[in-house]
């Protein structure tokens, strides 16, 4: 069947608004952006239009990369420099660092698509009246304090940010310390777990893996000398999708997050993201749908064929789990044994874990709506997977 042109903004707009429980959970990653860097259909990743059409497209959430400049000022882009979408990437002021420059030089910079780099601000006054909401990633700790301190003395911005998050729990401390807790942001830790090792160079600053899926959320913290910060932020969690991870290994996370912080204000938050290069068939609705009530948000680049029905995504099963984990049945099993309430022990087989049913609400990190989440899953933390032939 025909699905009419599927690089058209009215086309994703249509199907993401005719789906509730999609358009709460979807962050769309750079904004509404183009992925294969031909800009004939959409914008520029991290440029205003990015979000511009983002709000058209319907969607409650959109992912941006912040950075400051030498004097001060806010900006969006990915990497510490614009060489890679720039018109022309050989430009001066394209290969410097942004924190080397002032606003005034970088402002009028030509980009690949065409329009200029954009300040935090500006997208965040175009965001005022509409339902959209900024996801805003750290990408260092330069820009932390600057960021806290901004939005601290903006309140009438704040209703824009959904929350604020980065790879570094240092630099999510810095944000917070310095204007984040007081402007009534939300802090999100960012964490990797690629199925392929990444490079030194490929990772952000401050970036470290947690496989989720071997080593319990207690345990990680302990080993990289984390639990106490994590504890003091009662941060949430925005955790890498790998092949091989299962419900219950994010519901085992949710119940540790409970016991970690059992005085925080809000319930504890768990997004998902993934690495178009590493798991480029994973961004697909099939993919995503059956974890909509096991994650609070998951990102999205909405690729061109996100919409499309296939008979088979290669490497991935109607769970998300791949074929390489497949072929040996599997039993999940937990039971209680410091928890207030009793509770049965629960089996299943075939990779088909049970899935607890969590509310979604709107995440909005300002004081007048408090940033809500699932409820208390009130889950033990005594969980083992046994694979038997």
């Amino acid at each position: 069947m025909c699905l009419g042109d599927t690089s058209n903004l009215a086309f994703h707009g249509k199907r993401l608004k005719s789906n509730s429980v999609l358009q709460n959970k979807l962050v769309l990653h750079r904004g509404w952006h183009c992925l294969e860097n031909t800009y004939v259909n959409r914008p520029l990743e991290n440029t205003r239009q990015a979000y511009v059409d983002s709000v058209k497209a319907g969607a409650r959430f959109a992912e941006c990369d912040v950075w400051v400049t030498k004097d001060g000022i806010l900006v969006l882009n990915h990497n510490s420099s614009f060489a890679a979408v720039a018109a022309e990437p050989d430009d001066r002021l394209a290969t410097l660092p942004i924190s080397s420059l002032d606003w005034d030089e970088l402002c009028g910079l030509e980009l690949q698509d065409g329009s200029t780099p954009v300040k935090l601000d500006t997208v965040l006054e175009d965001l005022l009246g509409t339902e959209l909401r900024l996801v805003i990633e750290l990408k260092t700790s330069s820009a932390a304090s600057r960021l806290g301190a901004h939005l601290a003395s903006c309140p009438d911005l704040v209703c824009g940010v959904a929350w604020v998050m980065s790879f570094s729990l240092a630099t999510l401390e810095l944000f917070v310390e310095d204007g984040g807790r007081q402007a009534g942001c939300h802090s999100v830790w960012l964490l990797g777990n690629p199925r392929e090792a990444y490079e030194q160079e490929e990772l952000d600053e401050g970036e470290i893996a947690w496989n989720y899926a071997s080593e319990s959320l207690t345990a990680f913290l302990d080993r990289v000398g984390a639990k106490k910060c994590f504890q003091h932020l009662q941060c949430g969690l925005y955790l890498q999708y790998h092949p091989c991870a299962m419900p219950a290994h994010i519901q085992r996370a949710r119940a540790e997050m409970n016991l970690l912080v059992p005085d925080a204000a809000q319930q504890p938050f768990i997004g998902l993201w993934s690495d178009a290069r590493l798991d480029a068939s994973f961004d697909r609705v099939e993919a995503v749908t059956p974890w909509l009530d096991v994650f609070d948000v998951i990102n999205t680049d909405l690729p061109r064929e996100f919409w499309l029905r296939t008979p088979d995504l290669t490497g991935v099963e109607p769970l998300g789990i791949p074929a390489e984990c497949d072929g040996k049945a599997r039993t999940f099993s937990w039971t209680s044994t410091d928890c207030a309430s009793s509770r049965s022990s629960v089996t299943s087989t075939n990779c088909a874990s049970p899935r607890s049913s969590i509310t979604s609400t709107d995440w909005r990190s300002t004081a007048q709506e408090p940033w809500a989440a699932a409820q208390d899953l009130a889950l033990p933390l005594d969980f083992a997977v046994t694979v038997a032939a």
